[in-house]
């Protein structure tokens, strides 16, 4: 399997790290680095985990889960 790498900076990480305190939910950083990248890069997220339902209403793009 390939995967995508993608590099991010101390700006993100310090983003993720103010979401997830403002939501009350650390309980998966790597989530919020997720959602912080996609908000840089895209429109929409699509995803699978419905995890990503405690951030529809705080992201700045559309989440849709299938």
């Amino acid at each position: 399997m390939s995967f995508i790498k993608v590099d991010y900076d101390k700006s993100v990480l310090e983003r993720s790290i103010e979401s997830c305190l403002s939501i009350n939910y650390c309980k998966n950083i790597n989530d919020v680095i997720h959602l912080k990248l996609a908000e840089q890069y895209c429109t929409k997220l699509i995803i699978f985990d419905t995890d990503f339902k405690k951030f529809i209403k705080d992201a700045t793009i559309n989440i849709e889960i299938l």
